[in-house]
């Protein structure tokens, strides 16, 4: 465009005009700006807009980025030892319940069940031989015969000895007649009763025998993909080794771990949207299916104690499961070896909770169980709680801590400590805003 305007103007330029043409006015710029605003306008509008839609969206809606994806991790341990013969799985194979996993060298416990077999044999043997079994009836018929016969001659003396007719020694012999009947009796019906109990015994270390020679036989508990293989051909395995896991990808669920602020309107049954980073655009639906009874926290390792040290106040999380029924923290999974005193999960009764408040000791001066008491709990934010001084704790928090502070070694600082208060709801645990463990408070309390 610019160069055909140019080269009309050389054009004229060659021509002779007695007149000289008149300059074009230049264009007002008033257009332009309003153009200008109204696009910062309509730009504005549709931010607004965008705003208040979000705005809209989170009053009932809870999002976090602090989710992943959860499901069994069960191990695949022996219940006898022996040596591997064979592996028939391999990494991140699929395999399906009952699949034959690992074999052990079985050689042992077949001769092991051949021994108890052939001790069973004997014991039927005894049993079933009926010369036997008479013999022993009748020995027992005897012994009660004769037991019988003791004692009558016993009660027939005692008269006589009272009446000094016969002497002491006579008595003393009945007295001895009948407790020898008695323990004959006794062994007599023990000898009867006892191929019995042999045959039983035999039969059950016979079942216990050929229950080992199964177990030489790992087999899958369900159906999944091995994963974490450490076991090889000709090793020796111990009964409870880890050989494998295995992970039923069919039981998965989301594991979202919210702020404790946004938890006060979720409740089981919940819908659910998530996206998973592995598969960016596809969005996966669901439901809630639990809350935790308490804080992430109050299952770790080294839980916090805010009665020692300074106290910095941190939003606690809550794990909320997400998927398709309050036990919490459960480790124990389907052919797991457990021992005496292993934790196998934790259980929560939300209907005896409490409120530890951790107060300076400047501040306990007048503080007496029974005062009344006042919270607010973070998570239900406008929603106070009544409630009344339990007791005090006997001792700072510092004092009951992993490493009580010494005081005499090093460079002494001086810090203000917390003494732990314990406050008692006077109502019941409200179940549609139930107070968690480790739920973050904030507590006023009225003094005398």
């Amino acid at each position: 465009m610019a160069t055909t305007i140019e080269r009309e103007a050389a054009q004229r330029a060659g021509r002779p005009s007695p007149v000289a043409p008149e300059q074009p006015e230049p264009a007002k710029s008033g257009g332009n700006k309003r153009t200008v605003f109204i696009i910062m306008g309509v730009v504005l509008l549709g931010l607004v807009a965008v705003g208040v839609r979000r705005w809209i969206y989170s009053l009932s809606h809870v999002s976090t980025d602090n989710a992943q994806v959860d499901g069994h991790i069960i191990p695949i341990l022996p219940k006898v030892g022996g040596y591997v013969v064979e592996v028939r799985t391999d990494e991140n194979r699929q395999v399906k319940a009952g699949d034959t996993l690992v074999v052990l060298d079985d050689r042992d416990y077949k001769a092991r069940l051949a021994q108890a077999e052939a001790d069973l044999a004997v014991a039927l043997a005894g049993v079933s031989n009926r010369a036997r079994v008479g013999q022993a009836e009748a020995q027992v018929a005897q012994m009660q015969a004769n037991a019988e016969k003791a004692h009558a001659d016993l009660e027939r003396i005692k008269p006589l000895a009272e009446k000094d007719i016969v002497p002491k020694q006579a008595l003393d012999a009945a007295e001895a007649a009948a407790r020898a009947a008695d323990a004959g009796l006794a062994a007599a019906q023990a000898a009867l009763l006892g191929a019995d109990a042999r045959v039983a015994a035999a039969r059950a270390a016979r079942d216990q025998a050929a229950l080992n020679l199964s177990y030489t036989r790992i087999t899958a508990p369900s159906e999944g993909v091995v994963s974490k293989k450490s076991v090889e051909i000709g090793q020796l395995v111990q009964p409870g080794q880890p050989l494998m896991s295995e992970v039923p990808l069919s039981d998965v669920w989301v594991t979202a771990n919210l702020k404790e602020t946004q938890t006060a309107n979720v409740t089981p049954g919940d819908p659910a949207d998530f996206t998973v980073d592995a598969y960016p655009g596809r969005h996966v639906k669901g439901h809630v299916e639990s809350l935790s009874p308490a804080t992430g926290a109050k299952f770790s390792l080294l839980p916090p104690d805010n009665a020692t040290g300074n106290f910095t106040k941190v939003v606690q999380r809550i794990p909320v499961r997400i998927s398709e029924g309050v036990v919490s923290k459960k480790s124990v999974e389907i052919g797991q070896l457990v021992q005496p005193g292993q934790p196998l999960m934790s259980e929560v009764p939300l209907s005896d909770v409490w409120v530890t408040a951790n107060l300076k000791e400047t501040q306990t001066a007048n503080v007496t169980p029974g005062d009344p008491a006042d919270f607010t709990v973070d998570a239900y934010p406008g929603r106070h709680v009544k409630g009344h001084v339990e007791s005090l704790s006997p001792a700072t928090g510092a004092k009951f801590s992993l490493l009580p502070p010494d005081n005499a070694t090093g460079n002494f600082t001086k810090v203000v400590q917390r003494i732990p208060v314990r406050i008692r709801p006077d109502a019941q645990n409200d179940a549609t805003h139930p107070l968690r463990p480790g739920m973050s408070v904030v507590v006023t309390i009225t003094t005398k």
